[in-house]
């Protein structure tokens, strides 16, 4: 046991200690600070589109994989990697995806970036499958929750302490390629005290075979998670509450950003390159965050101060043959950008195979995070006469770090396939980057009888690294109108903004409308949103992802850029009686873009006019049908198809990404409130024909179809 496990564990053994005598009749919160929205039914209210994934969602699948989690959502797009979801690329109405550094990303109403202004690819993101909930935000909904405002805000909910004396869960889960998941948590609370222990332990062995290695491909993630509430009598007028969070997480995969040429691909998706065996992603994270609410009835104030520190090391294949990684696939699949020692397309494939030597340069990219801040919200609800106002104000300080320390390893693939450090290393120059931040929004719900109008306000002042202050004022206003029990109306228009960081690249903005209607009866939910976006300029992030011909960290300009879009979702009981129901759900998104200027960059190569933003697909749709048996047995089908599309403006015959579909199908069986047990199939009919990513090198598919059974027992 390490001393950061020990800490964690010290303040374990002291929140059981001081909560077992005291525990007393169920009490409730008055308000769980980590949610924005709040509820299902408080989604159908708002004056701009959202959506909320409860525990019971996230229980039907019991999904570890993010990309999967959210496919359900109509206006999100998911691009996956590894086939675990473990990095994920996410973009909201017509947003690039790569890295989701262009969405406001939060757990628990925190930002949860490793350096959301300085460096925001999210290259940590909260492990799937403790998350107890998920809220999503987009239009004029998402303007309080920046500092990403332009597509809108994803909220990951983590496990509450229970409302009860002492309560809990765990889950064990076993599966394919040597795969289990553990997830149990621990708590309760008394009239002044609550607390809550949860652990989550994931692992497997991957399901990709390297050549010439018996190296496995998975991964081991652990989380352990603390939450200590103490407050005042729940009852009283004046009602004060101190929460505190700890939480450490660690990541060990043997992941690579190396795929398979195109006829590789082909052949068997499923292979890896032997000169990918040392790469490895090491991570570490550690947070605290300390809140005060008081609550008067007549208001309430939440105050939050955080901290976050994140350190990974991605020890990941470079160079081959003396050349990048990108040109040894351009020669290996076409002929082109054949240099260094590469001498012809099958040299560079021979190489690829293990059956040529070649020197290949594996770099660490070592890099450590640190984020932290104060945040505080106000709440009040006032009436003016007939017109009712909830007034919110929000304020946040905040200030992120990226420290760079790199180095590069020089290994020797003979032409036997072997693998041979050199044991020359060679260090790169230590660099840094912050970014200091001050946020304020003042948002106004204003209901006039059947009308409700959401007017909203946010300013962000930052600046990063060496460049000068920056200052961006954001209006936005959003409408609700309920025609009746049944049908509501909502549009709303506001303003957006991403924070940039390279001198010499405009400021990304863009004018965001949308305009929809919602039907609600006791058997449908329907729900469609046209929405509309104008860029003043698009901004591209370079990442060791993008594989771009650019230096990590650098923006580029985009130009003028339209997105224009529907989204829609239909939920209905096809069958409801006594002894069962079958739920039926649709989700589909259309959306066009297109680029209004030509230029050409190193990020965004050569784009013409009227071409259409990279990794977006036009289309995408996620049908379910279930059953839900009153004896006990529940099940669920769900299919996701994803149109084609293009890694590159230019979209040429290898920066192109099929269509792909994948099939899900969950069981389950329920001996009482307590204890369920189930069996799932990921993918179920083995689709891994398709290349679903292609950055930075080479063609990559889905995960093969893959059972698991658990059991769920709760106390």
């Amino acid at each position: 046991m390490n001393k950061k496990q020990g800490l964690y564990l010290s303040a374990v053994a002291i929140a059981v200690s001081i909560a077992l005598p005291a525990m007393a009749e169920d009490q409730a919160v008055r308000l769980n600070a980590s949610e924005i929205i709040g509820s299902k039914q408080k989604a159908l209210q708002l004056p701009g589109s959202g959506t909320v994934l409860t525990q019971s969602d996230l229980d039907e699948f019991r999904h570890t994989d993010i990309n999967r989690i959210l496919a359900e959502v109509p206006g999100v797009y998911v691009r996956s990697e590894e086939g675990y979801g473990l990095r994920p690329n996410i973009g909201i109405r017509g947003t690039p995806t790569e890295r989701s550094q262009r969405i406001t990303l939060m757990e628990d109403g925190i930002l949860v970036a490793p350096a959301p202004y300085s460096a925001p690819a999210a290259y940590y993101f909260p492990t799937a499958g403790r998350l107890a909930g998920i809220e999503v935000l987009k239009g004029p909904a998402a303007i309080a929750n920046g500092p990403y405002t332009i597509a809108g805000a994803i909220n990951m909910l983590s496990t509450p302490i229970p409302v009860k004396p002492f309560g809990g869960r765990i889950v064990q889960e076993l599966g394919e390629d040597s795969s289990f998941r553990t997830h149990a948590h621990v708590g309760g609370s008394s009239t002044h005290f609550g607390w809550l222990v949860e652990g989550h332990k994931q692992a497997t062995d991957g399901f990709n075979d390297i050549d010439n290695a018996s190296d496995q491909t998975g991964f081991d993630k652990e989380d352990v998670l603390v939450k200590l509430r103490l407050n005042s009598d729940p009852t009283t007028d004046v009602y004060h509450q101190f929460d505190l969070k700890l939480q450490h997480a660690s990541e060990d995969s043997d992941q690579t950003y190396v795929g398979l040429t195109d006829r590789d691909f082909k052949a068997d998706s499923n292979r890896r390159y032997g000169l990918t065996r040392e790469d490895n992603m090491d991570n570490e994270m550690e947070s605290f965050t300390l809140g005060y609410l008081l609550d008067t009835g007549s208001f309430s104030l939440l105050t939050q101060g955080y901290y976050q520190d994140y350190k990974r090391n991605w020890y990941k294949v470079d160079k081959i043959a003396g050349t990048g990684a990108s040109n040894a696939f351009d020669c290996a699949n076409s002929g082109a950008n054949c240099s260094g020692t590469l001498v012809n397309q099958s040299n560079a494939q021979a190489i690829l195979n293990g059956n040529a030597a070649a020197a290949v340069n594996v770099k660490a990219n070592n890099r450590l995070y640190k984020s932290k801040g104060l945040q505080t919200r106000f709440n009040t609800d006032l009436a003016w006469g007939s017109v009712q106002h909830g007034v919110e104000i929000g304020a946040r300080y905040h200030e992120d770090e990226e420290v760079r320390d790199q180095f590069v390893d020089s290994y020797q693939q003979g032409a036997d396939g072997s693998f041979t450090f050199t044991g020359m290393r060679t260090p790169e120059a230590k660099r840094s980057k912050t970014a200091k931040a001050y946020s304020l929004y003042l948002t106004d719900e204003i209901g006039l009888d059947r009308l409700t109008l959401t007017p909203g306000v946010r300013l962000e002042d930052y600046r990063i690294g060496d460049n000068p202050d920056e200052r961006e004022v954001m209006f936005g206003l959003g409408a609700h109108y309920q025609l009746d029990a049944n049908w509501a109306l909502l549009a709303g228009v506001h303003e957006g903004f991403t924070p940039t960081s390279t001198a010499g690249t405009d400021a990304e903005e863009a004018l965001n409308f949308e305009a929809g209607f919602r039907y609600l009866d006791d058997r449908l939910y329907a729900e469609v949103i046209g929405f509309y976006s104008d860029y003043d300029n698009l901004i591209g992030t370079c990442t060791a992802s993008t594989g771009a011909n650019c230096t990590v960290g650098d923006q580029f300009n985009g130009g003028e850029v339209e997105v224009r879009g529907l989204e829609s979702r239909v939920e209905y009981q096809l069958v409801q009686t006594a002894a069962y129901s079958l739920p039926v759900s649709l989700s589909y998104t259309w959306t066009d873009s297109e680029f209004k200027t030509a230029f050409n960059n190193s990020f965004f190569g050569t784009v013409e006019q009227g071409d259409e933003v990279p990794s977006i697909p036009e289309h995408q749709a996620t049908a379910t049908v279930g059953y839900r048996g009153a004896q006990g047995f529940a099940a669920d089908l769900r299919g996701n198809w994803v149109d084609g599309t293009c890694t590159m403006a230019t979209c040429g015959q290898f920066e192109q990404v099929d269509s792909y579909y994948t099939v899900d199908l969950s069981t389950r069986y329920a001996f009482n409130e307590q204890t369920e047990v189930y069996a799932n199939v990921i993918n179920l009919t083995d689709e891994t024909d398709d290349i679903i990513a292609r950055q930075p090198y080479g063609a990559r598919g889905q995960a093969p179809r893959t059972a698991l059974v658990g059991v769920s027992h709760s106390f």
